[in-house]
């Protein structure tokens, strides 16, 4: 049973974290009614490229639009942690290696944050994957 509440996966890390990212969002989009992706993590690590972002569109992800400057602030003030409290966001973040993500009953949104490598995830988007390999 969807929820009426709105989602945000963040997707940060290098390509197989993101795909596995972007599998938790197919997942979530079972519980919310909307789901968007976070790809200012990256933005901020300049080590790390968004990789995802054209197959993040294909799947028909709407993108969160966020500040960077005080995303870069926040970041550099350690303050990460708290900033879903500026937000007005409930935060699940991954408790252990290989789990999934699990929707919770909220008002507010709700911002997960984690790699979410489990092999649910990946199934959820398997099939489009291998339709762009191919």
């Amino acid at each position: 049973m969807k929820t009426k509440g709105i989602a945000i996966v963040e997707i940060s890390g290098g390509l197989g974290n993101q795909l596995f990212q972007l599998g938790a969002a197919r997942l979530l989009t079972r519980s919310f009614a909307t789901v968007y992706l976070d790809f200012t993590p990256n933005v901020i690590n300049p080590k790390r490229k968004n990789e995802v972002i054209e197959f993040s569109k294909a799947l028909g992800f709407p993108l969160v639009q966020n500040s960077l400057v005080i995303r870069k602030i926040l970041a550099k003030l350690r303050l990460t942690r708290i900033e879903h409290h500026f937000r007005r966001e409930d935060l699940v973040t991954e408790k252990s290696n290989f789990s999934i993500p699990t929707a919770i009953n909220s008002k507010r949104k709700v911002r997960f944050r984690g790699y979410w490598q489990n092999i649910e995830c990946a199934k959820a988007i398997r099939e489009e994957v291998r339709s762009w390999i191919t």
